[in-house]
């Protein structure tokens, strides 16, 4: 729990350099919240910062067809009940496709990526007497990749709703690794970017 603030931080500091920049028509920063599924049934949300770097026009359609790579910073919690509720935190790269009517597919991969489980109790033996762990759980590194699909409602603001299917990875799990599939249902708001 202990790097979980330093994540944050880093959160926050990227989404205050995020507002500062750009010639780009897509927004400065956009912001997401989403329910989370974790194993399509575990109930959770997540925040999410997308920062754009780059912006480009197709040339068979550049009315149409509009290519962005952002930088990207998520935060996000789950609970399964009966067993454990779950902190993470991603940081990478994700790419969108905008295509026609403003419909836009999207990759992402963040390979910085960390995750804490936490239980409700937990015992340890120790000298022949039981000792109460306090704040049990384990911390793993936990990259994650996924696909994603939306349609833009306002394409300057950044408003948009989106559905995403995401694989994260646990690491190490045990003596191998434990992956977790995360479908995310939201919604993304953002600021007017520079040139329109």
């Amino acid at each position: 729990m202990k790097l979980f603030p330093f994540t944050a931080i880093i959160f926050l500091f990227t989404s205050h350099v995020a507002s500062g920049q750009s010639d780009l028509k897509y927004p400065k920063s956009t912001y997401s919240l989403s329910y989370s599924g974790n194993n399509l049934w575990n109930p959770g949300v997540n925040a999410a910062l997308d920062y754009p770097l780059l912006e480009w026009a197709s040339s068979e359609a550049p009315a149409d067809h509009n290519k962005i790579v952002l930088l990207r910073g998520k935060l996000g919690f789950f609970l399964d009940p009966g067993s454990h509720a779950a902190l993470y935190s991603n940081y990478g790269f994700s790419y969108k496709h905008v295509k026609r009517q403003s419909r836009f597919i999207s990759l992402s991969l963040q390979p910085l990526g960390i995750y804490r489980s936490m239980f409700a109790e937990s015992y340890a033996y120790e000298e022949d007497a039981v000792r109460r762990i306090p704040f049990p759980g384990n911390f793993y590194y936990a990259p994650e990749a996924g696909i994603g699909f939306g349609k833009q409602l306002d394409p300057f603001m950044g408003n948009e709703l989106f559905v995403n299917l995401n694989v994260m990875t646990l690491i190490p799990y045990n003596t191998y690794f434990m992956p977790l599939l995360m479908v995310d249902l939201g919604y993304r708001f953002g600021r007017k970017g520079g040139a329109q």
